[in-house]
């Protein structure tokens, strides 16, 4: 679906413009994909950042964090979701940045995942390794260009 509306609106995701008000960001994607994207974001982000990794303990930060990274969000239960959902309430100027190897949504139609903080985490949702590539790397034309322009500066054309 989301590779069927990136084909028919090619609305790239910049991240120079996401940086000038930085709002949640849901990476759908295998984690080679989530990772290159995260390395990509974690410059941009307004520390503290706060990284939650994999496999560890599920605990919230004490205090102001300017970002929170969420690896595998599938994967909080409940308890753990209730618990994030009012800690984005008591935090809203925190960027969130989660990452998910699978569709979250349809965890949400299954009701196993918080309706609420799906649509919190998912202000903008790049959910296929299209989209992904498309914000890592920047989309075809953009790559073009600035090969076009590159060469322009140097002399090569």
């Amino acid at each position: 679906m989301s590779s069927e509306l990136s084909r028919r609106f090619p609305v790239a995701f910049d991240v120079t413009d996401w940086c000038r008000t930085p709002r949640n960001v849901l990476l759908e994607g295998s984690r080679a994909s989530t990772e290159a994207t995260l390395r990509r974001l974690a410059p941009h982000l307004r520390g503290p950042v706060m990284w939650m990794r994999r496999g560890a303990a599920f605990a919230l930060p004490q205090g102001e964090v300017g970002a929170l990274i969420l690896r595998d969000v599938e994967g909080l239960g409940p308890q753990e979701q209730t618990w994030l959902l009012t800690w984005i309430d008591a935090h809203p100027r925190t960027t969130i940045v989660s990452t998910t190897a699978h569709p979250l949504f349809a965890f949400v139609a299954r009701e196993l995942f918080d309706a609420g903080l799906y649509y919190r985490l998912n202000v903008f949702l790049l959910s296929d390794a299209d989209d992904i590539e498309r914000f890592t790397h920047g989309t075809a034309r953009d790559r073009s260009t600035r090969q076009m322009e590159a060469r322009t500066v140097t002399g090569g054309i």
